[in-house]
């Protein structure tokens, strides 16, 4: 019998999904809640930024002689950068649906690719493994085992800035993946190589464990639609966050105006009220934008569901233009 294997990379991340938290499992249909699920490794981000890039952060700073170039949390500059993410995702597998291994050649498999991961890349630092065997898949029965491997991009030998940085082409620099060239044309990029590499890894593997491995080239079609798939899902995953956030501060402001006229009606009958008011009108004002700015998400994300069921594929690509594309399963170069 021979199986596949898939490997997929790309810097959309959920750590409550991946450590399985209740309060997000019991919102998530396609998680079986008595199902079994692992966690390898779990290292909070902010303990794992202070590993890797304090001293480097300390030296830099120690360099600035104004205090407004000095960098008080490496980790928060990373999260204000749009171009990068503070954490990247792999998530790979043996087998699919309908064809798979045993449950405990399958954990074997994984837990081994997972463990020789920093060994193989060690300028990617691994700081969660999650591995998931409680998903239901399409129909409704058990899903593929597969693990969640999150890792931080660790460069080195910066001239400007500081000396280690988070910078996933740098760190591919750093382990001999460079971008192949014609002429001034990039022709594979350097991301690409590593990640051929890391499924020929996992393939091997799978051989030293009596496994037959064929990963057939799926025609365009075919790739093309289980790509958009893979980006409408992530695309309805970052609206729903962003709902719930919106949501969140929504009913905060409305909690806050709700005081606010309450205290202004106990004081109504008293002088130098105007900032009070101020507060008050500046909170209906907030109010007011943050439902404007839900509703809109809401239209989005209907949008997408409608063109996702029609597999209206041309209007998905229009709609995810390069600079806004969310990057999860796929090859990234940052």
């Amino acid at each position: 019998m021979t199986y596949t294997t898939s490997f997929h990379n790309g810097k959309e991340v959920s750590r409550p999904h991946n450590k399985r938290d209740k309060s997000y499992v019991k919102a998530q249909k396609h998680i079986d809640e008595n199902g079994r699920f692992e966690v390898w490794k779990d290292v909070p981000l902010g303990l794992a930024y202070q590993n890797i890039f304090g001293d480097a952060l300390k030296e830099y700073n120690a360099k600035q002689s104004r205090t407004d170039r000095k960098i008080k949390s490496y980790l928060q500059h990373i999260k204000n950068d749009k171009q990068k993410a503070p954490v990247y995702e792999c998530i790979f597998q043996v087998g699919n649906e309908k064809i798979k291994p045993d449950f405990e050649t399958s954990r074997k498999i994984l837990k081994e690719f997972a463990t020789g991961f920093e060994q193989r890349n060690p300028n990617f630092k691994v700081v969660g493994i999650y591995f998931h065997a409680d998903e239901l898949g399409s129909t409704g029965k058990g899903g593929t085992p597969h693990v969640h491997l999150d890792y931080v991009p660790v460069g080195t030998n910066f001239k400007k800035g500081l000396r280690v940085q988070n910078s996933v082409k740098k760190a591919l620099e750093n382990m001999g993946y460079f971008d192949k060239l014609s002429g001034k044309k990039v022709i594979e990029t350097g991301q690409a190589q590593w990640c051929k590499s890391e499924r020929e890894a996992l393939t091997d593997i799978c051989k030293r464990h009596g496994l037959t491995i064929e990963n057939p080239k799926r025609p365009t079609a075919e790739y093309e639609s289980s790509k958009m798939m893979r980006i409408a899902r992530d695309k309805n995953l970052e609206l729903s966050r962003r709902e719930a956030v919106i949501k969140d501060k929504e009913q905060t402001a409305e909690m806050n105006l709700d005081i606010s006229k309450f205290i202004l009606e106990k004081l109504n009958g008293l002088k130098n009220l105007n900032q009070l008011k101020n507060l008050v009108n500046d909170l209906a004002v907030t109010n007011k934008k943050l439902k404007s700015e839900n509703q809109t998400l809401k239209e989005i994300h209907a949008v997408i569901q409608k063109l996702v069921k029609a597999k209206n594929w041309a209007a998905l690509e229009r709609a995810f233009s390069p600079e806004r594309r969310p990057e999860k399963n796929t090859d990234i170069e940052r």
